[in-house]
């Protein structure tokens, strides 16, 4: 029988494609689609800070994706974690250079070295990398122990004790700015998984026995989808598309706004976005909008409401909004400091 991790890989490359398949559809509507006349848009007030030019350019986020291990792997997690995470974040548009080239090899251990000497990465690569994500696991074991049964002089002396069989799996994730080096974001997901085996004086290797074989093999799969469903969504969460306001049109009755960021930025029609200002305490969130249209570099969308829009300003953020069940009902138990 398969497991549902083993499912879940099986479909994937089906999944991805159709995918792929729908991504170069020809959106019509957005093709199609003019905004009304342009109107004067509420500029930043003079203290508040403009972003970089180049946040305006509505680039795809481009990250280095590493994947390493503190500890042994006795789990064999290291491959499939370092697959599974990439997939999800590769569909909502990001951009993911792998640890696969001798280029990419050499500027990862210029990295650890900067990181170790608590300097600033000294480096000009051929084009714009925006975070180095790097991946450590921490944990990655199997232990058993035996339990003799329960003294019984009335029993049986061919009687089972019971092995138990503790599988734990820990993976710690962290978003550094480059060049800068600055820590965005801290992921830290734990999961454990145990199963029982009756057996006779001693615990044997899981390999030894079908059932434990098969017991062992189910709940990796389930650890691991775990492992890479709670880690990929808070990165998904982090790294999702962003854009900022830059135009305002109205016909009087339908009031649409520009944003710097479009399809390569991984932006689709019908997204909705949380729309934030920045302030002297951080962003405030000021409400939410939906996009619709998207062209190769701007992406438009329709604010309702009166209180909203007078809000609004010249370079307040849109975030692509990532709503899951599997945030609150399946990991809410396994993520640490995040």
């Amino acid at each position: 029988m398969y497991s549902r991790f083993t499912l879940f890989f099986f479909f994937l490359p089906a999944f991805l494609f159709i995918s792929a398949c729908s991504s170069l559809k020809v959106d019509k509507k957005s093709a199609a689609f003019k905004p009304p006349t342009e109107r004067k848009l509420q500029q930043l007030s003079p203290e508040a800070q403009p972003p970089h030019p180049s946040e305006l350019k509505g680039l795809a986020t481009n990250v280095i994706w590493h994947v390493t291990s503190d500890v042994e792997d006795n789990l064999s997690l290291n491959q499939d974690l370092r697959e599974g995470v990439i997939h999800p974040l590769k569909a909502k548009g990001i951009k993911i250079t792998e640890a696969n080239n001798q280029k990419t090899k050499h500027l990862i251990e210029e990295i650890e070295r900067a990181r170790k000497n608590s300097h600033q990465l000294d480096y000009q690569g051929d084009q714009k990398v925006d975070y180095y994500i790097k991946a450590s696991i921490t944990q990655s074991s199997i232990k058993s122990k035996y339990s003799a049964p329960i003294w019984c002089p009335m029993c049986s002396k061919d009687r089972k004790g019971t092995c138990k069989f503790d599988q734990v799996a820990g993976v710690q994730i962290e978003v550094l700015t480059l060049p800068e080096l600055q820590r965005l974001k801290h992921i830290n997901v734990e999961v454990g998984k145990s199963f029982s085996l009756d057996i006779h004086k001693e615990c044997v290797h899981y390999n030894n026995n079908p059932d434990s074989k098969n017991n062992y093999l189910e709940n990796r799969g389930d650890i691991l989808e775990k492992l890479i469903k709670c880690s990929g969504y808070s990165l998904i969460e982090f790294l999702t598309p962003k854009g900022y306001v830059e135009k305002y049109f109205s016909d009087g009755k339908k009031h649409i706004y520009q944003l710097s960021s479009g399809k390569t930025a991984g932006f689709k029609r019908g997204d909705k976005v949380s729309i934030f200002q920045e302030t002297a305490t951080g962003k405030t969130l000021l409400g939410e909008a939906k996009v619709i249209a998207v062209k190769l570099g701007k992406s438009f969308i329709e604010v309702k409401g009166s209180e909203l829009r007078n809000q609004i300003r010249l370079y307040d953020l849109a975030s692509v909004q990532y709503k899951d069940l599997v945030k609150s009902i399946s990991c809410s138990n396994v993520l640490k400091n995040n």
